[in-house]
């Protein structure tokens, strides 16, 4: 009777086959993985040191662009410009995009202050300020006549609000708005809201505006 072999099972069926004779039968393999795993950990460091790196390159070019309470608002605009260009995506072309903004509205550039912060809207480093952002939106919006639209963007600020005092701020910007607009139904629900939280805020003011509101005659401005 012939003896039996393992040879033409293959590894797999070979029960004295060990894990170094694996490796050596697939060390050219191995190796390759290693140096995969190896350059993916690389790039990481890497591109961590680079991100951190441009942070804080773009943070001194933010505060350089500030300049001087008696700089030229022209020369300051154009700097804090340059800060959103070059260093898009980072926290410090946010800040100076909302600096730029609010120079602009001072000047009554309102859509071209609206233009700036939507250049960084929606990155991920703008996150943390995403209320702030769409508030200020909101308020170019307002400098431009569209207080409907403004009465949106107040609303999706205090979605993105992350404490309850804000929220309630934003809203109360997006009931005023709304009066403004004309809604007084929309206007007197939130306020409704609002009054109905004595430890919020603007409690005080929601009692007063629904004062106002109810003491004339509905779609009167």
């Amino acid at each position: 009777m012939a003896a039996t072999t393992s040879r033409g099972r293959g590894p797999a069926g070979d029960r004295s086959f060990s894990f170094t004779d694996w490796l050596q039968l697939n060390a050219r393999a191995v190796a390759i993985g290693a140096v995969a795993v190896a350059a993916v950990g690389a790039f990481v460091f890497i591109y961590q040191r680079y991100t951190a790196s441009t942070a804080r390159q773009a943070e001194q070019a933010y505060f350089a662009a500030q300049g001087a309470p008696s700089q030229n608002p022209q020369d300051r605009e154009k700097a804090l410009d340059a800060v959103i260009g070059r260093f898009d995506g980072t926290p410090a072309a946010t800040q100076a995009a909302m600096l730029v903004a609010q120079q602009r509205y001072d000047r009554g550039a309102y859509q071209e202050g609206i233009g700036a912060l939507q250049r960084v809207e929606g990155h991920r480093a703008s996150a943390e300020f995403e209320p702030a952002l769409d508030a200020l939106i909101a308020a170019g919006l307002e400098g431009r006549g569209d207080f409907r639209g403004a009465a949106a963007k107040y609303r999706e600020a205090a979605e993105a609000a992350r404490f309850e005092i804000d929220r309630d701020n934003y809203m109360a910007d997006a009931a005023r708005a709304l009066r403004r607009a004309g809604d007084e139904a929309e206007a007197v629900r939130i306020w409704t809201e609002l009054a109905e939280r004595p430890a919020s805020p603007v409690a005080a003011e929601a009692q007063v505006r629904l004062g106002e509101l109810s003491a004339k005659p509905a779609g009167r401005g």
